[in-house]
């Protein structure tokens, strides 16, 4: 069991709460946020946001680009146009994402010389190192009160 108990260093983490709203549809509450998730037509649903596991591959773009920005901008070389593309590539049993293609396209400014320290930045991005290294994942379950 992992010691959750918060500390000065490590306050309480806030949950992310995730409620269905219609159908295959879900709202999650991140913080001040609130994400549409929902399901294509063809598993059912209106499209009316990503689905769930669509958010992974969205996380680990948005967190490589982060990193390989702060890079870039700690050099003051061009970002300009910097873009992240995460390509997904599903499994079954169980039914997963197995691989996670990541391609950086840099702006024509950045130095070749600096692609090895920005493949370096992109592999710190803590999504990235989740993913490689896997995680721990507990499911409770609590019944809720009648209301």
């Amino acid at each position: 069991m992992i010691d959750r108990t918060p500390t000065e260093e490590r306050p309480a983490p806030i949950p992310i709460v995730v409620t269905h709203q219609a159908g295959v549809r879900f709202a999650a509450q991140v913080g001040a946020h609130e994400l549409i998730l929902d399901q294509p037509f063809r598993g059912g649903g209106r499209n009316a946001g990503p689905s769930p596991i669509d958010l992974l591959g969205a996380a680990l773009g948005a967190c490589v680009a982060l990193y390989v920005h702060k890079f870039l901008v700690t050099r003051n070389v061009a970002e300009e146009g910097l873009q992240v593309e995460v390509t997904q590539h599903s499994a079954r049993a169980p039914h997963r994402i197995e691989r996670f293609d990541v391609c950086i396209k840099l702006p024509p400014e950045v130095p070749a010389l600096y692609k090895p320290m920005i493949e370096a930045a992109a592999r710190v991005c803590p999504a990235y190192n989740t993913l490689v290294r896997g995680s721990q994942v507990e499911i409770l379950i609590e019944q809720l009160a009648a209301v």
